[in-house]
């Protein structure tokens, strides 16, 4: 397996792209858009949106550098979006497992009595009622539930809202 020199300049094993000029400029776009798209857009897609989501985000690069004559991404290039994007979903997910743990008081130290705790809460929706109070949520306000539901049915016989009716 090849290794860093220690004069510099030398073949390396590690997944950093060695991309140079054009390339690297279009690549740190590129990872820039897939950061964003991650963010924004999806961070959960499926593999097949996820590699068409490289491709596009390549191609969208050239094109905003004014480069879209460069030949397609490498496979380091494209690794390194895929890369981008994996960084970012991970930071994504500690932040909301450390949010949803503690709203909903989750002991993740013990699976049986978090996934009993999980249970309760995906019983009736509990999940979105307030902290304090477990019970359904639209059983404490029934009118609120009875306007939505007529809104909704409204909305599916006539595509306009209207919140006069």
């Amino acid at each position: 397996m090849p290794e860093l020199d220690s004069r510099g300049g030398g073949w390396t094993s590690s997944r950093q792209n060695m991309a140079t000029g054009l390339e690297r400029s279009i690549l740190a776009k590129a990872c820039s858009l897939m950061w964003d798209w991650t963010i924004f857009m999806n961070p959960f897609p499926d593999p097949i949106t996820l590699t068409e989501e490289v491709r596009r985000c390549w191609n969208h690069a050239q094109d905003e550098l004014g480069f879209s004559n460069f030949a397609d991404a490498t496979p380091p290039s494209s690794e390194q979006i895929w890369a981008k994007h994996r960084g970012c979903r991970s930071q994504y997910l500690h932040t909301a497992k450390k949010d949803i743990t503690e709203l909903y008081k989750l002991d993740i130290d013990d699976p049986m009595g978090c996934r009993q705790r999980v249970e309760y809460l995906l019983e009736g929706d509990r999940f979105t009622c307030p902290p304090n109070n477990y019970e359904l949520f639209f059983q404490n306000f029934p009118s609120l539930f009875q306007t939505v539901v007529r809104l909704n049915q409204s909305n599916l016989t006539d595509s306009r809202f209207l919140l006069d009716s």
